[in-house]
């Protein structure tokens, strides 16, 4: 056909759409620069953590077994991946961020104009990564990574017809690649496989063979990870911290009803502190609700894309809400659900706009597209300012209690962190934790848990012990008047009295957060 031949077939709209998404793109990836690892000399909470267990996987560990958290699995050997893509350097991660980011929005786009049309597909993807520059919380977070699982379900989807055992295959790929994140990520692809049996039920179609590709990829994927844990000794310390631990730090947390709450409550939080491109993007979502009863009764492909979008965000709002926290980032599983919803407001307007009542629709077509192009380009010009100040503020700032560990012991010698970034600094110093545990928080007011602890830490002793002044870590506190009088503690307290001195005390500037460190050296 030649070059012209395919030119001669592309409408002005796709083009507009391409070069618009060619801008997203852009947003999205100077939305990533907070993740830049130049800038970061220690990485954040869970990010340190991932990062730590990833290199321990490439040292010849296993998560769960040799260290310990309750985050999914896909989440370590993904940030082990790309450290070996970059010989160990945290930018293999980036770059693998990078990735997952245009490979999601790339699906989005392509799904939403099979849904709807290219310009509400620009909206819609605008909306996302207005979002994505809000929500992002500091990047390599298993939310940031499932976006491109529920973006490859959505468009798997829209091949439903054509290649009904390719597209369910994909989704059931989708579904499992969420559920090993987290669990409730999955949502998405569970929303989608219900949407087809509803689709059928109202076709009168019958039983499809081909929707057996969904729960058989997922098992036969899921069996093979369950496989390798087994086959090296982990799958009980799997099944234990992935899904009993995971249980119980939920559950120790709020009731349903006041987990919901909190969630509306950040919500409006949100609403009212952040800047106005994000109050405008749940906004333009918002109008996709009132949008569906817009459509007339032939439109059923629009109306399943908001739908969609409607079922998506009210179960991300209750899989937020159970998990008892409201953190920024829990919010980046919603970017799918308002993405849908804004591109049926888009889309709606367009639909009534065309009827012959209404003004030429030259003029309107022109009107839609400039406030559609306006809107999204406002989006992302404010969410980039905001993005400037993030991007002004990383600095490799002074961090001497990083220093003083590596200092003060060789790659060969173990280092063990109490409180909050405690395999971030393991990580960064590449020292080794000389018992499983690396992520001190509510796991340990498990009184098995604690005991494991102590019994690990007492036969394998550290070379250096650090703790972290700024949070609050009880039981394990050194400081006076933070030790508890608890029994199976005293062992843990004695052994740090006989055989550590105190080899100083450093404050670590990290991002406008700063942490008062002391740290102990185990003396022969």
């Amino acid at each position: 056909m030649g070059f012209r031949g395919w030119m001669a077939k592309v409408q002005p709209n796709h083009l507009l759409a391409l070069a618009g998404w060619l801008a997203l793109a852009g947003g999205g990836l100077f939305a990533l620069s907070q993740a830049l690892p130049v800038g970061q000399r220690l990485a954040d909470v869970d990010s340190g953590v991932f990062q730590y267990i990833g290199w321990k996987i490439l040292q010849g560990g296993l998560p769960y077994r040799d260290v310990w958290d309750h985050k999914g699995p896909l989440i370590y050997f993904l940030n082990g991946l790309g450290l070996f893509l970059w010989g160990g350097n945290p930018r293999g991660i980036f770059v693998l961020e990078v990735a997952f980011y245009l490979s999601g929005l790339a699906c989005m786009f392509w799904a939403l104009i099979r849904l709807l049309h290219p310009l509400p597909a620009l909206v819609g993807c605008a909306v996302w990564t207005a979002l994505f520059l809000a929500f992002l919380d500091g990047g390599n977070l298993t939310e940031e990574y499932a976006l491109l699982f529920s973006a490859a379900a959505l468009l798997a989807f829209t091949y439903r017809r054509q290649c009904p055992g390719l597209a369910f295959g994909v989704i059931g790929l989708a579904a499992a690649g969420a559920f090993w994140l987290r669990p409730n990520l999955a949502g998405l692809p569970a929303i989608l496989v219900g949407a087809a049996l509803l689709e059928a039920l109202r076709e009168r179609t019958g039983w499809n063979w081909r929707w057996l590709a969904v729960p058989l990829v997922f098992i036969l994927s899921s069996a093979g990870l369950l496989l390798y844990f087994a086959f090296h000794g982990g799958l009980n310390a799997l099944l234990d911290q992935y899904f009993a631990s995971n249980v119980a730090y939920i559950g120790s947390s709020l009731g349903l009803a006041d987990r919901i709450q909190m969630v509306v409550v950040k919500v409006f939080q949100i609403l009212h502190f952040s800047a106005r491109y994000q109050q405008t993007a749940f906004f333009i979502a918002g109008l996709g609700v009132p949008a569906l009863f817009l459509y007339r009764q032939e439109n059923r492909r629009r109306a399943l894309a908001g739908w969609l979008g409607l079922a998506v965000v009210l179960l991300e709002w209750v899989m937020t809400a159970l998990s008892g926290r409201a953190f920024t980032h829990y919010f980046l599983s919603w970017l799918p659900g308002l993405a849908l919803l804004a591109a049926c407001a888009v889309d709606a307007v367009l639909q009534v706009w065309r009827r012959p009542d209404w003004l030429p629709a030259v003029s309107l077509r022109l009107a839609v597209i400039s406030l559609a192009l306006g809107v999204a380009a406002g989006m992302i010009l404010a969410g980039l300012s905001v993005q400037i100040v993030r991007v002004r503020s990383l600095a490799v700032f002074p961090c001497p209690v990083l220093d003083a560990v590596r200092d003060n012991s060789t790659p060969a010698d173990t280092l063990q962190v109490l409180g909050d970034n405690a395999a971030a600094l393991n990580f960064a110093a590449r020292r080794s934790a000389p018992t499983p545990f690396v992520y001190l928080l509510t796991a340990l007011d498990q009184p098995a848990n604690r005991t494991a602890f102590i019994s690990a830490f007492l036969g394998n002793p550290p070379r250096l012990l650090a703790e972290n002044l700024s949070v609050n870590h009880a039981p394990f506190s050194l400081q006076a008047g933070k030790r508890i009088a608890d029994p199976v503690m005293q062992p843990f307290y004695a052994s740090v009295d006989a055989h550590y001195r105190e080899l100083g005390r450093w404050t670590c500037s990290q991002a406008n957060r700063m942490d008062q460190w002391v740290v102990y050296q185990r003396e022969e």
